[in-house]
């Protein structure tokens, strides 16, 4: 059932990853592009949390600044220009760090499919926020200093915010690559401009549990891969190829739940079961040639 040995180390498992993602992409057939969307039945899910989060923090904290000084928002006083400022940094910081839709690099073929996912922020955003952090902590303190501890209230926000921004790291991509073996079928909605196909999955990292300290997590997994093609044109050879070379069953589904919700999933999806282990590095030489463990066993 495994497309790679079930008892491998973390470098192995991404050597072979490679190596499929490159045969994969090399392909005589194979259809490669980039674009920008998001993994959620809701398009605009990101834009209206932070619009509503960002209203919901702006009239707030001027509301606070108005209760213990009201005079001073009366005109543009210096006080007032530093609650812009502030505002405006703080509003686009959160903006294209949280807001923004993710980017997927994709590789399509008969052999399988490559998709890389990161946060879809230029390169230049984490050097950018971290000088943001530092002008709105300036900012915050300048507040503070003018309105006296009154405005502590207010500016704490901001103080924290700042500082969040000051420790941020840049987005590492998730990499899921799939060989056409382990594709189970496809769904597909041209309004929301989406090929789900549902899949297997191997995954090998190292185990995050406390538990399981030091040792491999290993499993044959399933998981939904999300085609967004950057244009009508792309849509269709996109569909041709899954129906025609892949030979899946690819319907379309006008219910979005069908493709983001675990419960309205097809049933050979449903159906199929985990199969993990928690091994050590000495096992994953040890057992190379050994099977997989059975499959989980359903609740």
């Amino acid at each position: 059932m495994a497309s790679f040995p079930f008892y491998i180390t973390p470098n192995e498992f991404s050597e072979l990853q490679q190596e499929l993602k490159q045969d994969i992409a090399t392909s005589s057939d194979s259809l490669s592009w980039s674009t920008y969307n998001l993994e959620e039945e809701n398009r605009w899910l990101r834009k209206q949390l932070w619009l509503a989060a960002s209203t919901a923090v702006t009239v707030f904290l001027v509301g606070i600044g108005m209760v213990a000084n009201f005079s001073d928002f009366t005109y543009l006083s210096s006080i007032v220009w530093i609650y812009i400022i502030s505002l405006s940094i703080g509003a686009f910081a959160t903006y294209v760090s949280f807001a923004v839709d993710d980017f997927f690099d994709y590789h399509l073929s008969s052999k399988g499919i490559s998709i890389s996912k990161r946060v879809g922020e230029p390169k230049w955003v984490p050097i950018a926020t971290k000088a943001m952090g530092v002008i709105g902590s300036v900012s915050c303190v300048a507040l503070v200093a003018v309105m006296g501890p009154s405005a502590l209230v207010g500016a704490g926000g901001f103080i924290l915010l700042s500082f969040t921004l000051l420790n941020r790291k840049p987005n590492e991509p998730d990499l899921k690559v799939v060989p056409a073996e382990d594709f189970m079928c496809a769904r597909y909605d041209k309004k929301r401009n989406i090929v789900c196909i549902f899949s297997k999955i191997d995954v090998c990292r190292p185990s995050e549990s406390e538990k399981h300290e030091g040792k491999i997590l290993r499993s044959l997994a399933k998981t939904r891969l999300y085609i967004f093609p950057e244009s009508a044109e792309r849509y269709e050879q996109v569909l041709s190829l899954v129906e025609n070379e892949l030979d899946l069953e690819c319907k379309p589904e006008s219910d979005l739940g069908v493709m983001f919700d675990w419960k309205k999933a097809p049933q050979e999806f449903k159906a199929f079961r985990h199969q993990r282990e928690h091994y050590s590095m000495e096992d994953a030489v040890t057992k190379r040639d050994h099977p997989a463990p059975p499959p989980k066993k359903p609740r």
